[in-house]
């Protein structure tokens, strides 16, 4: 048992590392592509512009992805470190919304924030991770929602010191199948989902292990293929 546990890990990071390598290429290629354009004699300043757009969001995805595998190799070897310190909560929502806007709005995709009446303005937290987890899972709401919604409750829980975030999408939802390996590491679904999509696999996982650090956890509490899914987050 314990070897075919190991062999199912090394097999499914040998995946991981083919479809990294993808991931990799494709922004990079893009940013060398248009360099490569830039270079020309004859650009006018909206091609110029275009194409420096292309450049700066292509670097930018690049980045993430080196970070996601930055830490998700931090978190296995067990050498995350928090900042643990007051927040102003109102404000780290509203930036996320906010960069996550122009996204939705590009795929008419409505982002709804629904704070319940008593939330706190600070809380003690560690607001590195707090955003990543909140852009990642947030994100992924967009992400795999098309002509939709999506909502965000956020209340605390009654008699506790947690926080709750409730996600709610009207995306492709995901298959009890696929549900049963959604946050194991190097792990994305099916194939067609990974083509479709593109992604690394690795934001649920570092989601879930970011907020088990923050005394919370992050949880499918319901998904519907084709109307939609539910995930909570606790810190």
């Amino acid at each position: 048992a314990a070897k075919e546990a190991a062999d199912a890990a090394n097999a499914a990071k040998t995946a991981f590392l083919a479809n990294m390598s993808h991931e990799i290429r494709t922004p990079l290629g893009a940013v060398l592509g248009f360099s490569d354009l830039l270079a020309k004699p004859t650009l006018t300043p909206m091609e110029r512009d275009r194409y420096l757009d292309a450049i700066k969001r292509n670097g930018i995805l690049l980045k993430s992805l080196i970070d996601d595998i930055l830490d998700i190799s931090k978190v296995e070897a067990g050498k995350i470190t928090l900042e643990i310190r007051s927040i102003n909560l109102r404000e780290i929502i509203s930036d996320i919304i906010n960069h996550l806007g122009v996204q939705a709005a590009q795929k008419n995709v409505e982002i709804i924030l629904q704070p319940a009446a008593d939330l706190p303005t600070h809380i003690e937290s560690d607001p590195t991770r707090l955003r990543q987890i909140l852009i990642n899972i947030v994100g992924n709401a967009v992400k795999f929602t098309e002509n939709g919604r999506v909502e965000v409750r956020i209340e605390p829980v009654l008699g506790t010191r947690l926080l709750c975030f409730h996600v709610k999408d009207s995306g492709c939802g995901i298959s009890a199948h696929n549900a049963q390996n959604l946050f194991t590491p190097f792990c994305q679904g099916d194939s067609a989902t990974k083509r479709h999509y593109g992604g690394t696999g690795l934001g649920l996982v570092l989601s879930r292990r970011f907020a088990r650090l923050l005394g919370g956890d992050v949880q499918l509490t319901q998904s519907i293929p084709g109307e939609g899914s539910v995930f909570t987050i606790t810190i």
